[in-house]
Parts: structure tokens; sequence; C-alpha cells
């Protein structure tokens, strides 16, 4: 594999270089294009990983992270990647959550318990 710190612009990651034009590329079944090889490569390393469901337009790749978003992700990967399951008896009460969905609320208490 290529090794290219500042992003890998070449046809391949196994053609021993970095240069090229940089690449715009489209994942399958993405809507909306991803401008680095870099944050490509963590949208799929994400998706396929189950971290995130979302297509790229509902990604909104370019905005700050939410912490609904974030507390998802990280509830995720330490189930699907780590292993980690929460502690039933951590007791986590947060007050400013009651406008959120019922499934925020469980991935924010996930987290607490982790």
């Amino acid at each position: 594999m290529d090794y290219c710190p500042n992003g890998d612009n070449s046809p391949s990651y196994y053609d021993n270089t970095c240069k090229g034009a940089p690449k715009t590329v489209l994942p399958a079944g993405a809507s909306h294009y991803i401008d680095t090889t870099e944050l490509r490569d963590a949208y799929l390393y994400a998706l396929d990983r189950g971290l995130i469901t979302s297509s790229t337009s509902d990604m909104h790749l370019y905005d700050k992270i939410t912490r609904r978003d974030l507390a998802k992700i990280i509830a995720l990967y330490a189930k699907n990647i780590v292993g980690i399951t929460p502690k039933t008896d951590t007791a986590c009460t947060f007050t400013d959550v009651s406008n959120e969905s019922l499934s925020t609320k469980v991935y924010i208490q996930r987290v607490c318990r982790l």
C-alpha cells in the first residue's frame, strides 16, 4: 500500500506513487461527492462497520458533528468494534434531552454507561 501522508491522489493505493489530480469520489449508493480520499475512507470505514447508516446526502459531512450523532457513533463503536457493553448499574440522568428522540436518548445512555 502506498504511504502518502498528504493523501493518495494516484489511481491506486498500490501503484507506488501519491501523485495525480485530486480525486472526487462517489461511493456506491452515495448521492453527494466526497472530495478527499481521507473523508471517503472514513465514510466507508464507518459504513462497513455499521457505525453509520446514512447516505452521504444525509451525513452533512462538512458540518460540525452533533452530540446525538457522536453518541450514536461512540455507542456503536464500543459495541461493534471494541466489544464493550454498557454497565447497567450506572445511573445516567440528563436534563437537556427531553426533546430528543427515544433512539437518541438510548445512545446517550449507552455512552454514559460505558
